[in-house]
């Protein structure tokens, strides 16, 4: 007998919709309390990466947090960067297709990111802090080759470390299917359910052919399930479908002022435009200062202006285009199309040349756009290696080495020469976006 019901699993499980790639731009929203989080088993990084983010690109939705299972990456970080996040990514795998890869907005605060061996199966644990909330956030990819068993024990013993009301989400591809439950799958059902959770996905995750399963899963701990809304989205990068949650929080009335700066062209004009002589004839220089501070004051307080937060979204890739973004959305409805028609075999025969013509071009253009940057920076040296830089996945660390700490005036601390040179080592040795 399991722990598991019919009328428990209606309570348990969070009102899931599965939808066309084309559509979560209508069911997902934008804004500062919302958090958005979304997951796909990629099938190797290096072959499908650029899709999905092109895919990504065109919808109008800010992801907060972007998950990658099967990253097929190892110890490759080439490439890995994405323009206004942070990346963690796994640093152990049990096989060759195997690990994750986890962009945090920059917006969003990260507390810690710790990598996470559950009975050879690993992951990424986060802690992110969001409208006074922390959230604990754990990433999976369970290769088929691991137990299930010995993952669920693990993933209890994980749990168990948590207060019982922490705000918890398990999202990844777990490779069980919760639609067409085994014994093994019921007894990671059971603990989940026994631990709080419920489940945010009951639709399918994975169609190859005429196989269907729901093997990719989110889980949430939360006190109410009416501020979490979850979807299958129907995107067309690999086997796998994307699954999406967003978490809705209260807005909060801050009595706070509103963000404002100076607006330098607003200040420079009044300035420039000051009748200044009652300022420059006064005899009195006491008065005359005065008299200048205090139209300098007028000015400033006039020259303030709100600052507005854009939910404009950041170019994720330079080389993405207008017409690539087209096209997948052109692929996207043929895809849709040929899932209605399955037995269309013109149609079929239609979409994988359209796909492929689409994958290479992709290819191609990201291609052509690297060539011309390193064509045109040929005579800027300091132009090429950022282009290198940007290619091969480097960035600029932002927070220079503190050499001031271990130096005195001109004179260098000898007593701390050993230390000096552990902290160079460690600081040129580590890059800031790899665990």
């Amino acid at each position: 007998m399991t722990f598991r019901d019919i009328h428990l699993d209606e309570y348990r499980h969070i009102e899931c919709k599965s939808i066309e790639a084309f559509e979560v731009n209508n069911v997902f929203s934008n804004g500062e309390h919302f958090l958005k989080f979304i997951y796909l088993n990629i099938r190797s990084f290096n072959k499908n990466f650029d899709s999905f983010i092109a895919y990504l690109q065109g919808s109008n939705v800010i992801w907060d947090v972007i998950m990658l299972g099967e990253t097929w990456l190892g110890d490759d970080t080439a490439g890995i960067q994405l323009e206004g996040y942070r990346v963690f990514k796994t640093s152990g795998w049990r096989n060759r297709n195997d690990g994750v890869l986890v962009y945090v907005r920059e917006g969003v605060s990260v507390n810690e990111c710790r990598q996470m061996e559950l009975a050879h199966v690993y992951g990424l644990s986060i802690d992110i802090s969001f409208q006074g909330k922390n959230i604990n956030l754990l990433s999976v990819y369970r290769t088929h080759d691991s137990d299930l068993d010995e993952f669920t024990e693990a993933l209890h013993n994980y749990y168990n470390s948590f207060n019982i009301n922490s705000f918890c989400i398990l999202m990844g591809d777990i490779n069980a299917n919760i639609l067409q439950a085994d014994n093994k799958t019921e007894r990671y059902l059971d603990m989940l359910y026994e631990n709080g959770f419920m489940s945010g996905i009951d639709k399918y995750t994975r169609v190859q052919g005429n196989s269907k399963s729901c093997i990719d899963h989110i889980f949430v701990r939360h006190e109410t399930c009416d501020s979490l809304k979850t979807a299958v989205v129907m995107t067309d990068v690999t086997d796998h479908f994307s699954i999406v949650l967003e978490i809705s929080f209260p807005r909060i009335n801050s009595s706070k002022k509103e963000d404002k700066y100076i607006d330098k062209k607003t200040l420079h004009e009044l300035i420039s435009k000051c009748d200044w002589s009652n300022v420059t004839s006064s005899q009195d220089i006491n008065s005359s200062c005065n008299l200048f501070f205090s139209t300098l004051d007028e000015f400033i307080c006039k020259s303030y202006k709100n600052r507005k937060s854009s939910n404009r979204k950041v170019k994720l890739k330079p080389w993405m285009t207008d017409g690539l973004l087209r096209s997948i959305r052109e692929r996207d409805k043929i895809s849709k199309q040929l899932r209605n028609q399955p037995f269309n075999q013109q149609l079929k025969n239609y979409y994988i040349t359209y796909r492929n013509h689409l994958n290479s071009l992709i290819k191609r253009t990201k291609i052509q756009y690297y060539k011309s940057k390193i064509f045109v920076s040929k005579n800027n040296p300091k132009l090429f290696w950022q282009t290198v830089n940007e290619i091969s996945g480097k960035r600029k660390n932002k927070d220079p080495f503190p050499l001031d700490q271990y130096t005195s005036g001109k004179t260098y601390l000898e007593d701390k020469r050993k230390q000096v040179a552990d902290e160079f080592n460690n600081y040129f040795s580590n890059t800031p976006y790899i665990l």
